[in-house]
């Protein structure tokens, strides 16, 4: 059976659930303004921000849906936000799947809206089956009466078929928004033409008071001190198609006797995507206090607070990208999946897009450098550029 007709079928079924579930008048009696379906999360600091994000956006009565919630630490200003675990319902199919659906109605048929967070999902890059699956989330959302979009994603080059079938099937049925020109336009090119733009949602975060991190006087003491710091990351994503902890000591050592103090900071830390692992492998010589290396994920506050201070990233993750973009300050890039070069377009950079194969490291260095040279650096993000992110984030919440 193809991918296509697999997605129909699947769409199909869940769709007649929906209907059966509506005909037995299965409704809770507990209304929420906004269900939010998140991203996968589970140690994904940049899922983290992307819920964040939305919840930003809903001041009143909110219910969010998780795959998994035992590592889920929300802030105290989103006190009151209704948390509800689902696995099946997103990554099974079959009965546990379809008992899933059933409860997903009965809670969505007394919600006004239902946002479902895009990201890298939709696709089918990662899982197509759970691509497939966000899809038909949304449709059954829009079957029970709610205003549905699904918020900010991207389209690469080779997505699957599953996704493209499924993406036609609830295309005018929700609000489908991508998160850059060149994914509008990959979609497009699919034969998906009911597609709106923006930029991705963390881009419209409000944010609040981070907690303390010991990084942060680290780093104020070298600023003080009038001494540069690059926060760096090697993503345990990456990891999986290139050894990639030669090409960071190029770089890290290239920096470090060049004066520069070195963050090195992960982003997401779970078994087989496991940032702090691969940071782990890069040793190199140095004076003593010229590397500090994060143990652990710091919160997405503090990830935004720590990228101000910075006066680079060097990242293998887009949402560390985003955050230091937000705070003015310039990342580099390693393109994964298509979805960082539409990001770089944005910034009429494209430079910034660096591809991990074999010598990234000198490649990223000659980025910096070309950056230090024009004096982009010591400038920072033009906060032009910052303000007009932030507003095509926003507008698809509206």
């Amino acid at each position: 059976m193809s991918t296509g007709a697999f997605a129909r079928i699947l769409l199909g079924v869940d769709a007649g659930l929906a209907r059966v579930a509506a005909l037995l008048g299965l409704r809770s009696s507990e209304t929420w303004d906004v269900c939010v379906v998140s991203a996968p999360g589970d140690g994904n600091i940049g899922d983290q921000a992307l819920l964040e994000s939305c919840l930003d956006h809903v001041p009143q009565k909110r219910v969010v849906i998780v795959t998994s919630a035992e590592r889920l630490e929300l802030p105290a200003r989103f006190a009151g936000v209704r948390v509800v675990k689902s696995r099946p319902l997103l990554y099974s199919v079959g009965l546990a799947h379809w008992i899933a659906v059933l409860r997903f109605v009965h809670m969505v048929r007394s919600c006004g809206e239902v946002w479902v967070v895009g990201a890298d999902t939709m696709d089918g890059a990662y899982n197509p089956t759970a691509s497939v699956l966000r899809y038909s989330v949304s449709n059954i959302a829009a079957m029970s009466g709610c205003e549905t979009r699904i918020l900010g994603f991207s389209w690469n080059t080779t997505p699957t078929m599953g996704s493209i079938t499924a993406a036609r099937y609830v295309e005018g049925k929700c609000q489908l928004w991508v998160r850059d020109p060149m994914s509008l336009r990959r979609i497009r090119s699919n034969g998906v033409l009911r597609v709106k733009q923006c930029a991705d949602i963390v881009f419209s975060r409000r944010g609040g008071q981070p907690a303390f991190h010991p990084v942060f006087e680290w780093v104020q003491d070298r600023k003080d001190a009038a001494e540069r710091v690059a926060v760096v990351n090697a993503s345990g994503l990456i990891a999986g198609s290139i050894d990639q902890a030669l090409e960071y000591r190029v770089i890290v050592e290239a920096l470090i006797r060049d004066g520069w103090n070195i963050v090195f900071l992960p982003h997401v830390m779970r078994p087989g995507n496991d940032d702090l692992a691969e940071l782990q492998k890069i040793r190199v010589d140095c004076q003593e206090g010229q590397i500090y290396r994060v143990e652990g994920l710091l919160e997405p506050d503090q990830v935004a607070r720590l990228a101000s201070m910075a006066d680079i990233a060097v990242t293998g993750r887009m949402h560390l990208a985003i955050l230091s973009i937000l705070g003015s300050t310039y990342p580099v890039m390693l393109a994964t999946q298509g979805k960082v070069e539409g990001l770089c377009e944005y910034l009429g950079r494209p430079e910034l897009g660096v591809a991990p194969n074999h010598g990234f490291g000198l490649r990223v260095l000659d980025v910096l450098k070309g950056l230090d040279a024009s004096n982009a650096l010591a400038r920072g993000v033009d906060s032009a550029d910052v303000d007009r992110l932030r507003e095509l984030a926003s507008i698809a919440f509206l």
